[in-house]
């Protein structure tokens, strides 16, 4: 009969030649969902802005990791959507670095056809600056009360943290 090699070359001649000229694509064309323009801000301390171009009919997933592997603070974070293109995300260390992913929501319908693609954005939350150190002065508290720390008791602490907070009548309700 025929050389086999002979064989594969001329039925992948008629293979190329059906594919060609058939209505038919060989693989169904896979489209990509992308996240456009991903922006992450620093609003504080403890929050990031993140915007992106989003479509107004799609729900989108917003994720956050810290650069530091020993980060033990993933549990207080907290991530407030505004809009389909907004999100804040509280809860953050003071001075570290994190990487928010944005990636589309593909519904039922799109799973066949579509591909979710991530976008992917460093941000770093603010570091306190301290302007002025006050110097320690040996027994006295931190709570500003004008009273020696050996002589507080509990409630004293407590009139005083009252005070402290802006409200203007001490526990047994005497004005100060």
């Amino acid at each position: 009969m025929f050389d086999p090699e002979f064989q594969r070359k001329a039925l992948s001649l008629i293979m190329g030649f059906i594919m060609q000229f058939s209505e038919t694509p060989a693989e169904p064309e896979v489209q990509e969902l992308s996240v456009n323009d991903l922006n992450v801000s620093t609003i504080s301390v403890s929050c990031l802005k993140v915007t992106w171009d989003g479509d107004t009919e799609r729900d989108y997933t917003v994720s956050c990791t810290a650069h530091d592997d020993d980060y033990a603070y993933a549990d207080n974070m907290y991530f407030e959507f505004k809009s389909n293109e907004l999100c804040y995300i509280t809860g953050l260390r003071e001075g570290t670095e994190y990487t928010i992913t944005v990636e589309p929501i593909l519904s039922d319908d799109e799973k066949d056809g579509y591909t979710a693609v991530s976008a992917s954005a460093d941000g770093k939350t603010e570091t306190v600056e301290v302007i002025y150190g006050f110097p320690y002065e040996d027994g006295w508290t931190k709570l500003f009360c004008r009273r020696k720390s050996f002589g507080l008791d509990g409630n004293a602490q407590l009139r005083c943290n009252i005070r402290l907070k802006g409200r203007y009548h001490n526990w047994h309700g005497y004005s100060p």
